[in-house]
């Protein structure tokens, strides 16, 4: 799970970063890069060879032992679940053959598909490179209609899905996506080295600060990346400016407006992390490291105290029963937040999409209706341990990492949020590239803002990207 957002749009990429960046680090975090085309107007389904009438037990009018193509984000989430669904479409009554392909470029690799008219039937999207939600819209299934079947004495997916869980995939007025893990983030770390130590997980930046020098001291580092996941720190940042603000900080951030990189709190966030850059405490050559390695150097080497992510992190690290996993909502940046210590970022993640113009598109829906049973789902989250995005989903036997998120969550209340921004657009390569020369220290914080300010820019102004609502 590298990255944080979408493949880059490669039209927002020329038009902006290119211009104004060197290029040797723009080269390095293009690399395999890869925008999918915009299309305009609604394309329409093609006709299947031969109509299958509707019915209770086959709402989307599904020929039998149908062929769906299943591409799935394999980097966060790989596992046994993927073959236990597949063998539950084959058992059950329509015989649905499905053929997965796991990878963890899911952009690169469907990018010539979504422009030949010949895309998968269903994708589970996420990861380092997901699709570009609010590029792709137009090619993309309104799953209204799957979201709305009641099936017989049981309650619709829509009545079943954690409040506000559709706003994440909601754009242009459609739901276009369908997530199935509800990702809560923070900062992750060993508990079992800060007992050792005697030190606690920091609620603002000021103690996060302090942390850093005793860290350094011990001849360990506050933070480590890797080149992909730079923007794990700029998910950071702005979730602090949005803890120490409040709700208009994180609405000015989802609307795109046209000053929201210059806000306050935003500025004193971007501020307090670039004194972390400059007094040594992040791990250095992070541009240059490969992701897996940044991921060691905290996991295995215990040299770096925190990885900021989500909650997929627990999957992916690897670690083991002694590294003692756990985490903590992001600090805010002092007492004065407006909201509290115990306030998390949690949303949608793992996105359900339904292509347009696949071979046999109401295949894809009945494959998406079984992947988000009770069965499919808790398959899903047992494996992977983390939270669905559907109430009525109990892990048997949680691990000490989704007992952890649990409990976050429970402790945080009605104080939750989101930065719906980041993951909807495609700028994920294009914040990279910024991020990576801001945490070696060779792009201050105005040219930061600046450019920020300018990607978002591009992404409000074009008018072939569906919003967030």
């Amino acid at each position: 799970g590298r990255g944080m957002g979408n493949p880059t749009n490669a039209r927002l990429s020329r038009r902006g970063l290119l211009g104004g960046l060197g290029s040797g680090l723009v080269a390095a975090a293009l690399t395999g890069c890869s925008g999918l085309p915009d299309k305009g107007g609604s394309p329409t389904p093609r006709p299947s060879s031969s109509a299958v009438p509707t019915s209770a037990a086959n709402p989307f009018g599904v020929a039998k032992k149908a062929t769906v193509d299943f591409f799935v984000d394999g980097a966060r989430y790989p596992g046994p679940w993927v073959d236990a669904l597949a063998r539950q479409a084959e058992n059950a009554p329509l015989a649905l053959q499905v053929k997965t392909t796991s990878t963890t470029q899911l952009a690169a690799d469907l990018a010539d598909r979504f422009a030949n008219g010949t895309p998968p039937e269903l994708v589970l999207s996420g990861g380092p490179d997901p699709l570009a939600l609010g590029s792709l819209a137009p090619q993309l299934t309104d799953l209204t209609p799957l979201l709305d079947l009641t099936p017989a004495g049981g309650a619709s997916v829509r009545q079943r899905l954690r409040p506000h869980a559709l706003a994440d995939a909601t754009l242009g007025g459609r739901v276009i996506g369908i997530p199935c893990v509800w990702t809560v983030h923070g900062l992750w770390y060993s508990s079992t080295l800060f007992t050792t130590m005697g030190w606690k997980a920091p609620t603002t930046w000021d103690e996060l600060a302090a942390l850093g020098e005793q860290a350094r001291a011990k001849g360990l580092f506050l933070f480590g990346w890797g080149r992909e996941t730079a923007t794990w720190l700029l998910r950071l940042a702005l979730a602090s400016a949005v803890k120490q603000g409040g709700e208009p900080v994180r609405r000015s951030l989802d609307a795109l407006a046209p000053d929201c990189w210059t806000q306050k709190p935003v500025q004193d966030a971007l501020v307090r992390l670039r004194a972390l850059v400059n007094a040594g405490l992040l791990k250095p050559g992070g541009a240059t490291r490969p992701w897996r390695d940044a991921i060691t150097s905290w996991s295995k080497d215990r040299k770096v105290l925190f990885v900021p992510s989500g909650s997929w992190i627990a999957n992916e690290s690897g670690v083991d029963a002694a590294f003692g996993l756990d985490f903590v909502p992001d600090p805010a940046l002092d007492a004065s937040a407006v909201m509290p210590p115990a306030a998390v970022q949690v949303q949608g993640g793992e996105f359900l999409v339904a292509p347009v113009k696949s071979a046999a598109p109401a295949a894809g829906l009945e494959l998406a209706r079984l992947a988000l049973t009770s069965e499919a789902a808790t398959a899903f989250c047992t494996t992977n341990q983390v939270l669905s995005t559907l109430t009525d989903v109990q892990v048997a036997q949680p691990g000490p990492a989704l007992q952890r998120q649990t409990a976050v969550l429970e402790a945080a209340g009605e104080h939750v949020f989101a930065l719906r921004s980041l993951e909807a657009y495609g700028t994920n390569h294009d914040f990279q590239t910024l991020w990576n020369g801001f945490l070696m220290g060779s792009i201050d914080v105005a040219t930061l803002t600046a450019e920020s300010q300018r990607i978002t820019d591009l992404v409000r102004t074009d008018q072939t990207i569906a919003k967030l609502a």
